[in-house]
């Protein structure tokens, strides 16, 4: 159990550092993503999307407290992770954007979903 808060707490870390920067920062994110500077609304959506990721995350390292009791949170980062890297996945077939842009976002989620399944207490979350 101790492996999976820790993951838990890195890749909530990870979504807390990501939020911030994508409210405080959104025209150096641009330069990061490799696209050109957003206009103000296109900074607004960054915003709230940075919001959620730091709601979420928030929420990921409280369930730390008690693994089993939060099982759900456990099961939401793992949706959270497998669903982003398919995302980032789709995007690249669709070519919204080159492997700069969005390879970062495909490797950390899946490298993140990969570790939440391993990690996760299948016999403990079956018994309660």
């Amino acid at each position: 159990m101790k492996a999976l808060k820790v993951v838990l707490i890195v890749y909530a870390v990870i979504g807390i550092l990501l939020g911030l920067a994508f409210i405080i920062i959104p025209d150096q994110m641009s330069d990061w993503f490799n696209v050109a500077v957003f206009t103000d609304f296109p900074k607004y959506i960054l915003a709230l999307l940075g919001a959620q990721f730091i709601v979420g995350s928030v929420f990921l390292i409280m369930a730390t407290r008690d693994l089993v009791r939060n099982i759900l949170w456990v099961k939401y980062a793992i949706a959270h992770a497998i669903v982003d890297a398919l995302v980032a996945a789709y995007a690249l077939i669709q070519d919204y954007g080159d492997f700069t842009s969005v390879g970062a976002a495909l490797i950390i989620h899946a490298v993140f979903a990969v570790l939440l399944l391993v990690f996760y207490p299948w016999k403990a979350s079956q018994s309660s």
